[in-house]
């Protein structure tokens, strides 16, 4: 919902409210709305907020982070992604396998977090894996995410496409492989929608902006690897740390490299929201934040440790 016209803002609010009124007493949960960062910049600042919990972009959480430090409020920053995937020698390309990594990277368009953003696999393997993912896309249907045969909906700004788009087309002009599949509705292909269609690059420069940045869109960068700790480093090769994934029937291989990889939510034969359980903290290092929401510890990151000491009384 835009929430830029007070109507729809006001029903918004109404609807939170009727929610969760009847689990919460009145006051505790306050939606405020407004067009701009000033009301943002506001409640950042207020002398009494204790605390701030913000899930964003980098930028965003920096100039949080930065309106936040001369009052040393709290901040729990939960940011932005380059998650990375390793598909093991071991295992083979499966619809199965095809199946899991489309949903991991694709849903909602890639614009999630914890969306797979590159897959690393056997180099032998990498034409065979495109090849079948190009074929699994060519199943969706972008356009009107409200229209019941669309699978795929748009991006969700002009900006956003656009810089979807230019990472694609740089990397195309460095000399990477770029395919697509699937097709906009025929009703939207002339509706002026955000639309990026799942796209494939191979052959793409480790040191790429697509490669190194998060892109935020519906495409799979793969890159081929010669053996395990090759694809380990190059994974851990980011400033971001939010998730990763290893891909492999052999337990003792999984958690020896899941113990390698250097993300807040390391996963086994899943990733993205098919790997998240609301029971288990959940957050990233390095550029994708600071602290953790759900679990035990998402809890006890909106609280503050008290010590209380007694000791006899004087005599």
């Amino acid at each position: 919902m835009d929430l830029t016209y007070p109507a729809e803002a006001e029903a918004f609010r109404r609807e939170v409210r009727a929610f969760l009124a009847a689990a919460l007493p009145p006051g505790v949960v306050n939606v405020l709305s407004g067009p701009g960062s000033e009301l943002a910049q506001a409640l950042v600042t207020h002398p009494g907020i204790d605390l701030i919990s913000l899930t964003g972009g980098v930028a965003t959480g920096r100039a949080v982070m930065a309106a936040a430090a001369p009052r040393l409020t709290p901040v729990l920053l939960e940011l932005g992604g380059n998650d990375a995937a390793i598909i093991a020698p071991d295992i083979t390309v499966s619809d199965e396998l095809v199946e899991r990594l489309v949903t991991a990277t694709y849903t909602t368009g890639g614009q999630v977090c914890m969306a797979i953003k590159r897959l690393y696999a056997p180099t032998e393997r990498v034409g065979e894996l495109a090849e079948a993912v190009l074929a699994r896309c060519e199943r969706e249907v972008i356009g009107d995410g409200l229209a019941a045969e669309v699978t795929l909906g748009p991006l969700h700004t002009a900006a956003g496409r656009n810089r979807v788009t230019a990472l694609v087309g740089d990397a195309e002009a460095h000399g990477a492989k770029v395919r697509t599949g699937g097709r906009i509705r025929e009703a939207d292909a002339d509706a002026g929608g955000y639309f990026v269609l799942p796209t494939v690059v191979t052959d793409l420069a480790p040191d790429s902006a697509l490669a190194t940045e998060e892109q935020f869109g519906p495409v799979l960068p793969i890159f081929g690897y010669r053996d395990l700790d090759e694809a380990v480093t190059a994974a851990n090769a980011t400033d971001f740390g939010l998730t990763a994934s290893i891909w492999t029937g052999d337990d003792a291989l999984a958690d020896r490299v899941a113990a390698q990889l250097v993300a807040g939510t390391v996963s086994v034969n899943c990733h993205g929201m098919a790997a998240q359980d609301p029971r288990l903290p959940f957050g990233g290092v390095g550029q994708s934040g600071l602290g953790r929401e759900l679990g035990a510890d998402g809890i006890r990151a909106f609280t503050q440790p008290r010590a209380f000491v007694r000791h006899p009384a004087p005599q």
